[in-house]
């Protein structure tokens, strides 16, 4: 193992300095996906809202995009409230528990048009991520510049 660190640390030395900043750059975007992508394993939830806060003031393209909806919740978003237009006495339960009865009476072929709805909505939040990880990335490589730049001054 200790032969193959070795091997690397030499191809590493042997790098131009733009060579390194690709993989820099990579490193980079890796950690603000994994920070993305798993919120529920990081210890330090406060520093990495801080670190978005900061992003996000730096560029005006960089808001974190809203989670795609399922079938349910948007069939959920749409019947609701004519389901509390036709009932203003129901309580909140009440009406869930009426809007999950309908979504269970429904059939296949009426849930398709919820589902085709939430994979555009899914699709939606797949281009809107990339685009917001190609501008923290964007971002990282300026940092990394501006960071490399203070080191050699």
């Amino acid at each position: 193992m200790t032969e193959v660190v070795k091997e690397i640390a030499r191809c590493w030395s042997l790098m131009t300095k733009d060579d390194r900043m690709t993989y820099k750059m990579e490193a980079k975007r890796g950690k603000f996906t994994f920070y993305l992508t798993h919120l529920w394993i990081i210890v330090d939830k406060e520093r990495y809202e801080r670190e978005l806060r900061l992003l996000e003031s730096q560029s005006d393209a960089i808001k974190k995009p809203k989670k795609c909806l399922s079938a349910y919740m948007i069939f959920v978003k749409e019947t609701r409230p004519k389901i509390v237009m036709a009932n203003p006495n129901m309580g909140a339960l009440e009406v869930m528990q009426e809007v999950g009865r309908a979504w269970q009476a429904m059939v296949e072929g009426d849930r398709k048009y919820f589902k085709d709805k939430a994979d555009n909505d899914k699709h939606r939040y797949l281009d809107e991520s990339r685009t917001f990880y190609n501008e923290v990335a964007r971002i990282g490589e300026q940092n990394i510049q501006r960071e490399d730049y203070m080191k050699a001054a």
